[in-house]
Formats: structure tokens, C-alpha cells, sequence
């Protein structure tokens, strides 16, 4: 795997909304989902929907451009419920550019 788009999902993969999200608001009951752990959930598979594409960039460069694209969203997402500083989102979203202006 390219050491850059390893360091990006490793990245990815830390991020966690923890307490942080929505003011600290947690489903209410017991073994139910809350929204920030959808969030992450869906960010973590559009993260690897990108690391897949990206592999197999020579054979499905439109499927990298859609991965990448909700790839942002779901960063942007994890903005929203406040699970990322809007530094990092800025980050994340710089790095995941230069990997797709890198194919």
C-alpha cells in the first residue's frame, strides 16, 4: 500500500466522536446506536470504499473521484457533530486531495 494513502487511513481510523459530538448526548437507551457512532461508522467504510478505488485506480479512475467525494462529506459530517477541530478537517481534507490530484 502507498505509505501516504496508509498514513491518511490510519488517520481516519483513529478518529473517534467519543463524548464530544452533539454536546455530549448519547442514546438514551441501552444498546441502542447513537448518530455519532453512525457518522463514524460511515465515515470508516466511505474511508475504505476510497482505499479500495484508490488501489485500483488504473481501472476505475470515476470510482475514485465518487469515493473521494464522499469521502469530504463524511468529513464534513464528523465536523458537524464536533468530532474533528476544523484544523484537522482542513488536514484530512488536503491530504485526501493530494492523494486523488496524485493519480
Amino acid at each position: 500500500m502507498d505509505p501516504k494513502l496508509a498514513a491518511f487511513m490510519q488517520q481516519i481510523m483513529n478518529l473517534d466522536a467519543g463524548l464530544s459530538g452533539m454536546g455530549g448526548a448519547q442514546a438514551g437507551v441501552v444498546g441502542s446506536r447513537s448518530t455519532e457512532t453512525d457518522i463514524v461508522n460511515e465515515l470508516r467504510r466511505n474511508a475504505h470504499a476510497f482505499a479500495t478505488a484508490y488501489i485500483q485506480k488504473d481501472k476505475q479512475s470515476n470510482s475514485l473521484i465518487d469515493c473521494s467525494q464522499q469521502l469530504e462529506g463524511s468529513l464534513q459530517s464528523m465536523r458537524i457533530i464536533s468530532a474533528v477541530s476544523e484544523d484537522t478537517l482542513a488536514q484530512l481534507s488536503n491530504e485526501l486531495h493530494a492523494l486523488t490530484d496524485n493519480t
